[in-house]
């Protein structure tokens, strides 16, 4: 399948995903409230963090050496589930030990069942990790977008089956701890059908055993720079979290983690498109690529920003209606830090490229410039500004990252800003060809 159409695909199946999760917020906001929110926001960002600082990179650094066939196939599997044994473990001992010492880095004050449910979903997380990494690696986009497609479908399909349930027959979801359990078991069938998939259309050639050790210690080389990356990007968030629920409350963050988690729907289709894209970089020559990665973004930039212009009047409107009158604030701060997800989505495609080419430490100094201007604005602007004034620190963090690595890009490539901004004739005639020739099939 061409390059296009797997993108295509890619960009459908996180559409799909969009309509599911917009679906799953509405429920979640109105099961949970304000303040339930703000613990399950104190959830998923520990959670994000944990899979990025003990996940080592490790789906990164597997699927670069796949798509560029380094090593031998099966001993590669065999030494990514080893590591993912290893890192189990670890999460459990770093777990114990924050709770004979009292802190709470990694694991959120929540109680002892939620934070085993967050090691299980570390665990889970890295499985769905490797698997998309041998399926995408070799290039089996289609039936990595089926496993998510199907996914997206049932997940929303379980949510709303529980919300409208007769209140006699609907499980109490509104604590904390039993929404998670829902929540794990749900996203348990993703892995099952990933796992499926794996079985039937992987194939694993070569010899049983594991990497020598130089092979894995380049595995572990490449997936510390990606790891540098992620940290830098995810320990931004919890600092982020930290500072609103600590200078704003609780209820307040949940009104601010609702607006994030809409504004991430925004970045499905860069996420879709930079996933296909990296295994191309990695094996492609600039000659092909740069044109490609350039016109993508002039695509990208209209697809993204003319939607967000549209409804500008109307967000905190729509959020209201939505989520609950409690949520209408929540609209204001996503108008507030689009900006910088815009400014995100770009630096996808250009982090991809950076990634294809080996060229790790560009991303991971560009998300160190984000963590950088994160830290210093969020507690300030917070103080002066609540809520609001974090959704301005946001926008502006994230731009001066994606401005470092666009610096980058545009000296690397010999590209220039109007090669990335302005929409090309040759662009429009290529759109319409193909949308002629989707007709005529």
């Amino acid at each position: 399948m061409s390059i296009g159409r797997n993108i295509i695909g890619q960009v459908g199946t996180q559409m799909a995903g969009m309509v599911s999760g917009f679906v799953i917020s509405i429920i979640t906001s109105r099961l949970l409230g304000t303040y339930g929110r703000g613990e399950l926001a104190e959830f998923s960002a520990s959670l994000n963090f944990l899979h990025v600082f003990l996940g080592l990179g490790i789906a990164y650094s597997l699927l670069f050496v796949i798509s560029g066939r380094k090593y031998d196939p099966r001993k590669t599997f065999s030494s990514g589930i080893l590591l993912l044994i290893i890192l189990g473990i670890l999460a459990f001992l770093f777990f114990a030990l924050e709770r004979f010492l009292g802190a709470s880095f990694f694991f959120p004050d929540l109680g002892f069942l939620p934070n085993i449910i967050l090691i299980l979903s570390f665990v889970q997380l890295l499985l769905n990790g490797i698997i998309n990494a041998f399926l995408n690696g070799n290039k089996l986009f289609f039936d990595q977008q089926k496993a998510t497609a199907i996914f997206s479908l049932v997940s929303a399909l379980c949510y709303l089956v529980v919300f409208f349930l007769p209140e006699s027959l609907q499980p109490d979801l509104s604590g904390i701890e039993a929404f998670l359990v829902f929540y794990i078991l749900v996203n348990s069938l993703l892995t099952l059908l990933l796992l499926a998939f794996f079985i039937r259309k992987v194939k694993l050639p070569g010899e049983s055993g594991f990497l020598s050790f130089p092979q894995f210690t380049f595995l572990l080389k490449i997936g510390f720079l990606a790891w540098l990356t992620n940290v830098f990007q995810y320990f931004a968030t919890k600092l982020e979290f930290y500072f609103i629920e600590d200078i704003s409350g609780k209820s307040e963050l949940g009104i601010y983690s609702l607006a994030i988690n809409i504004s991430r729907f925004a970045l499905m289709v860069p996420v879709a498109i930079s996933t296909v894209l990296l295994p191309y970089n990695a094996s492609e020559n600039d000659g092909e690529l740069v044109p490609r990665n350039n016109a993508i973004i002039r695509y990208l930039i209209p697809f993204l920003g003319i939607p967000f212009l549209v409804f500008l009047p109307f967000y905190e409107l729509l959020f209201g209606l939505f989520f609950g009158p409690g949520f209408s604030r929540s609209g204001l701060i996503f108008m507030i830090i689009f900006p910088g997800v815009l400014a995100l989505a770009i630096m996808m495609v250009l982090t991809s490229y950076f990634g294809g080419k080996g060229m790790f430490f560009v991303n991971a100094i560009g998300a160190f410039v984000s963590l950088v201007l994160f830290s210093i604005l969020t507690p300030f602007l917070t103080n002066l500004y609540g809520i609001e004034g974090a959704g301005i620190a946001n926008a502006i963090s994230f731009f001066g990252g994606f401005l470092f690595v666009l610096v980058i890009y545009l000296r690397k490539t010999g590209s220039g800003m109007s090669d990335l901004l302005f929409i090309r004739s040759d662009d429009i005639k290529r759109i319409k060809s193909r949308l002629f020739k989707s007709k005529r099939k």
